[in-house]
């Protein structure tokens, strides 16, 4: 069983990556948020569209915590970068 939330939310891909990722949604993107696992605030971001490129080439290798604001909801993902 799917829930709504979970068609609609977000997907990063690729995922993990070394360069850039594009989170997409079937809603529109009002903000985007990644954390790394220290919660330290890294990127803060309005694209106001369906889709948003993460350029990870300027990131440490490890996981962050992407939150994206849509018009369905707040979700958390999950980003490797190698």
């Amino acid at each position: 069983l799917t829930t709504e939330s979970e068609t609609n939310r977000p997907v990063i891909s690729p995922n993990p990556t070394d360069e850039n990722s594009t989170v997409t949604s079937d809603s529109k993107i009002l903000h985007i948020e990644i954390f790394d696992v220290s919660s330290r605030l890294l990127l803060s971001e309005y694209p106001k569209s369906n889709s948003y490129t993460i350029k990870a080439n300027g990131f440490s290798k490890g996981i962050y915590l992407v939150r994206t604001t849509t018009e369905d909801g707040i979700y958390v993902n999950r980003l490797m970068v190698k």
